[in-house]
């Protein structure tokens, strides 16, 4: 696979992670009384006279933050893009050096050892509980390092601006 396949493949993947992570964030938000009203007084925060500071509610709106980062944990579906530095054993696959490969989030998403036995289960307070886990080498939902998504604050924006408008237009009870 050439490097530009590479590049329009997470292009599409990432487009989709904001549509994906909008979906699972509200169906959260929705089927549990107790984050929709946290979440509700963090979005009322936020609009300052008749206006929405995204910024702010990004700054500011931990839970909505939380189930943010869950949803991306447990639904994601970006993939890393790397060169074979040298010829390497994965498996019982041998690796060319120069070869591509893509690196798929969801398998690291899914470790036990830091995720726990309950890593399948949605979890927002996992998040609360260990400030470290957005940096962990193992929560990657934008990618890491040489392909770490540029875009991933404006797609953090846009679904938490997205969620606020409609809590803000639509009597949710």
């Amino acid at each position: 696979m050439e490097l530009q396949q590479i590049l329009v493949a997470q292009e599409y993947i990432g487009i989709d992670q904001k549509s994906r992570a909008s979906f699972w964030v509200v169906a959260k938000i929705l089927f549990d009384k107790q984050l929709r009203k946290a979440v509700k007084e963090e979005v009322n925060a936020a609009w300052q006279s008749q206006h929405l500071d995204v910024k702010s509610l990004c700054a500011n709106a931990t839970v909505l933050d939380r189930i943010f980062h869950e949803c991306l944990r447990l639904k994601a579906g970006a993939m890393m893009g790397r060169k074979v530095p040298a010829p390497m054993r994965i498996g019982n696959k041998m690796l060319r050096s120069g070869g591509k490969i893509l690196i798929p989030s969801r398998q690291l998403h899914s470790n036990v050892s830091l995720w726990g036995p309950d890593h399948h289960n949605f979890a927002e307070e996992r998040f609360a509980k260990n400030k470290n886990l957005l940096k962990h080498s193992s929560y990657r939902p934008f990618g890491g390092r040489v392909s770490l998504c540029p875009g991933r604050k404006i797609a953090k924006e846009q679904v938490v601006a997205f969620v606020a408008i409609l809590l803000r237009r639509f009597d949710i009870i």
